[in-house]
């Protein structure tokens, strides 16, 4: 593992409870909608002080309990959506500067504050991101560029607070969240072997790792790929 060292720093906290969402005409219940925090915030091992999540079944949990979204990204997105940016847009837990998906690897440590969290795999979200910013193509659109944030499990709980820096402890595999992410959707004939490279990583979440397995148990690399659903 190489030494620490400084990588970004913590833009923003937020967190969410579950409140009602239309889509399509429906309600739907969702936590995507953050609201800044202000002062220290504890991290904690299955969620952040104050976020709740409305489907504890695929959301939260130790492998997903804090969810990273690099502002790196908010100018593409806010030329893609014609949205101005604002604290939690993509429904992030934690907005960083300089750690975005072509720069964090599955696996690499982050020390924010006094919290310890590691990179466990993209996120890949569902239909409430679209309902949300009111972009039903957001989820798909997402898909094409793996530009949706990456999920952090938490090593040791602790305060975090706007203006802290980000040390980054890289994972010596080097598996870029944007390269896990692209695994998912490749149909090349060298599959196999760039899944192999993902499955590897022994801090990839279980929810991805169970998905890459199920693949490879298809046998078919054209077969689309069953993702858990996340938001």
């Amino acid at each position: 593992m190489e030494k620490e060292h400084e990588a970004g720093y913590l833009i923003s906290i937020q967190t969410g409870r579950p409140q009602r969402l239309d889509f399509k005409g429906r309600s739907v219940l969702s936590a995507i909608n953050k609201t800044p925090r202000s002062g220290p915030v504890t991290v904690r091992f299955r969620q952040v002080d104050g976020d709740s999540q409305a489907e504890p079944s695929v959301h939260g949990g130790p492998d997903k309990a804090v969810l990273m979204f690099s502002a790196d990204r908010y100018p593409y997105w806010e030329e893609k959506l014609g949205i101005e940016r604002r604290p939690g847009l993509f429904g992030e837990n934690l907005t960083v500067a300089g750690l975005h998906e072509e720069i964090v690897c599955i696996g690499d440590k982050l020390r924010i504050g006094a919290a310890l969290l590691e990179v466990t795999e993209p996120r890949q979200p569902c239909y409430k991101l679209g309902a949300w910013l009111k972009q039903p193509k957001l989820p798909l659109w997402v898909k094409e560029t793996g530009y949706g944030g990456y999920y952090l499990r938490v090593l040791e709980e602790g305060a975090v607070e706007a203006g802290n820096a980000v040390e980054l402890q890289r994972h010596p595999l080097q598996v870029t969240v944007k390269e896990a992410f692209d695994v998912f959707y490749d149909r090349s004939p060298d599959w196999s072997a760039k899944a192999e490279r993902v499955l590897a990583v022994e801090a990839l979440g279980s929810d991805w790792r169970q998905a890459l397995r199920k693949r490879f148990e298809k046998g078919a690399v054209v077969l689309p790929v069953e993702l858990p659903e996340q938001a």
